[in-house]
């Protein structure tokens, strides 16, 4: 795939020492109450110009996507945000603890990528979003002609090639911009780097490379539907709006883990706990094992099942849940997923949901966490299930061959903070 250096807008380093009190959240994090809360701190944070106050009917007040314009130029005549005038590399280095409870480092550049098919790019994504979270972006996209974030792409590089320069690269950086992330515990550490023989080298490997959306696919939605539907009104340079930002992590390092998402299903009418057991008997063989002794890295597609009163089992494909599976997956390969085994037998066969219901139930809960996931059993939890963590290969192979993955099959921990690197439109 094809990247490029691009022109940033960075907040002004000699203004803010560590850019804590001025990044945010995504937007889809930000509550009124948080909003309120990050405005507190600054009233240069950046959540002031991503998301308003309230909204009704998919739109935030008229009054937010009007002043958002006015504030990027005020700020920049102030001094708060300033631009990079020689195109460049943003190199992240973040610094976290994970869902494992394990500390990791994970690395990985911003860069500009074509609009282009996802077939033409190689760009394939793991999952589709609805056009409501699009209506709102596509607004404010048209009104402010800026990217706030990065879309996500997850690439494989085995020898970590890519990472290994820029880490060499990294002593040489321009500018280096450092931010704790309060809400997820990350530090995160900011290298801008313009050397034109780095950014050729960076360029040349990910030429071959093919990538997967794994978090963003609304903003490259967005950004198609404002190039291709309001170009003519916007004044935008046309090279200037087939580019957007993107963030590529390497999964081959070992930051870069993919969890697993966990399920608690409560609030489910008639429910019965005796009854969904022997259903679930049916299909499954049930080994009773004590909470120490569970595992989520296995590789054998064994599920662990919690009962309400916390007694855990292992539920592991009998031969009739394996020919049910068989009949309903076109793509072997799926029947390693232990998120398809779910969804196939527990959700739609034992359940009786259709895919529609999966989609947009409230009664199901999704856990990054043993700790949250544990916490809502105890608390109005039927039923759980803990998952094992996603292979890798098996998700690339998957979804390079445009197969769609059931919702929550991923998660790539931590979420991009807003306000690190932005990149705005010429007019």
């Amino acid at each position: 795939m094809q990247i490029m250096p691009f022109c940033a807008t960075l907040y002004n380093q000699d203004k803010f020492e560590n850019l804590t009190d001025v990044i945010a959240p995504p937007f889809d994090k930000i509550t009124p109450a948080e909003r309120r809360f990050l405005i507190s701190r600054t009233e240069y944070n950046v959540s002031r110009l991503i998301v308003g106050q309230e909204k009704i009917d998919g739109y935030y007040e008229n009054e937010f996507y009007e002043s958002v314009p006015k504030l990027i130029k005020k700020w920049i005549r102030d001094g708060i945000l300033e631009h990079t005038t020689t195109p460049a590399l943003y190199y992240l280095v973040q610094y976290f603890q994970g869902p494992d409870s394990i500390c990791h480092i994970r690395k990985g550049f911003i860069a500009l990528i074509p609009i282009e098919d996802y077939a033409t790019e190689k760009l394939y994504p793991l999952s589709r979003l609805s056009d409501d979270v699009i209506k709102d972006r596509l607004r404010l996209l048209k009104a402010s002609k800026t990217n706030f974030n990065q879309i996500f792409f997850a690439y494989q590089d085995p020898e970590n090639r890519i990472n290994k320069i820029l880490d060499e690269a990294q002593t040489r950086a321009i500018k280096t911009l450092h931010a704790e992330d309060e809400t997820n515990g990350v530090r995160n550490i900011l290298y801008v780097i313009q050397e034109e023989d780095v950014i050729q080298e960076v360029q040349s490997l990910m030429a071959t490379q093919s990538a997967l959306v794994t978090d963003g696919y609304f903003r490259l939605e967005t950004i198609k539907q404002f190039r291709d539907e309001h170009i003519d009104e916007t004044g935008i340079d046309q090279t200037d709006a087939d580019y957007t930002m993107g963030y590529f992590a390497c999964t081959n390092d070992f930051g870069s883990k993919i969890y697993p998402t966990h399920r608690v299903l409560h609030d489910i009418p008639d429910f019965s706990d005796i009854l969904f057991k022997e259903k679930l008997k049916k299909y499954f063989s049930f080994y009773t094992i004590d909470y120490e002794d569970i595992r989520i890295d296995n590789e054998d597609m064994i599920i662990t099942f919690v009962e309400k009163d916390g007694t855990v089992s292992e539920l592991e494909l009998n031969n009739e849940g394996k020919a049910l599976l068989k009949s309903r997956i076109e793509n072997p390969a799926l029947s390693k997923l232990d998120t398809v085994i779910l969804n196939e037998i527990v959700l739609k066969e034992i359940m009786q949901m259709s895919n529609e219901t999966i989609q947009n139930t409230d009664s199901i809960n999704y856990h990054f966490t043993l700790e949250s996931f544990w916490e809502d059993i105890r608390g109005n939890g039927q039923a759980g299930f803990i998952l094992n963590y996603p292979n890798t290969t098996l998700i690339y192979e998957l979804a390079t061959n445009g197969i769609q993955l059931p919702r929550h099959t991923t998660y790539f921990f931590p979420k991009l903070s807003t306000g690190l690197v932005m990149r705005e439109m010429e007019d």
